[in-house]
């Protein structure tokens, strides 16, 4: 499925975090990616050098970010709409640290929480011709389970919702404020050489450059 993804701010949207400093996750991502090839990386020294390394967006991924924001390390990539789940899932399992992440979407909603490498909770909501609502897990103290019984699945989970969640659980204001954040950032770029069918490459508006804020 490709996400309905039309701006950049809105891929930044799709969150995937591990509780590690910045240089232990960044190495730990390069060995995620080494499984596959050869990994080349640099690091990035400012936001407008991020938005570009991300762009094109494409459907298979090659370009990959680890980027300090608070005590947790974001991890990114140009797949469009894509929160790398299984990459913090990795982070987790060797260093058995906290992590967390979603998609606030308007029609893909998605809460997911790892602890110990363990995939200990995820809540989903989206519409894939109707609308599906799924839950795995305890949940956590900090959700709201009255929203889970409205009577519309489409309201279950709203965007801001998952947002709220992933902001008690890291201390992160979202949407992301760059100007508050001080760009320490590695960049990734991973090897294709096995890829039967080359990955199309999707423009999206790039509405980062005009303001600040992810919106």
């Amino acid at each position: 499925m490709i996400r309905e993804v039309s701006k950049l701010s809105e891929h930044f949207r799709c969150i995937a975090l591990s509780e590690l400093p910045l240089d232990r996750a960044a190495d730990t991502q390069f060995q995620a990616l080494a499984r596959f090839g050869p990994v080349s990386t640099k690091q990035l020294t400012s936001w407008h050098d991020v938005f570009s390394w991300l762009q094109p967006l494409r459907t298979f991924p090659r370009h990959f970010i680890v980027a300090e924001i608070g005590n947790w390390s974001l991890v990114m990539c140009d797949m469009i709409g894509e929160h790398c789940l299984v990459d913090i899932l990795f982070h987790s399992r060797l260093f058995g640290c906290r992590a967390v992440g979603g998609i606030a979407l308007p029609f893909e909603r998605r809460f997911f929480y790892i602890e110990k490498g363990e995939h200990v909770r995820d809540v989903e909501c989206f519409r894939e011709g109707k609308w599906f609502f799924r839950e795995r897990g305890t949940p956590l103290s900090l959700e709201d389970p009255e929203c889970y019984l409205r009577r519309r699945k489409a309201e279950r989970l709203p965007e801001n919702l998952v947002l709220n969640y992933i902001s008690t659980l890291t201390s992160i204001s979202f949407p992301l404020r760059f100007e508050t954040i001080t760009p320490r950032v590695t960049a990734f770029e991973r090897s294709w050489h096995q890829l039967q069918v080359t990955p199309k490459e999707l423009n999206v508006a790039n509405d980062l450059e005009m303001r600040d804020s992810v919106a």
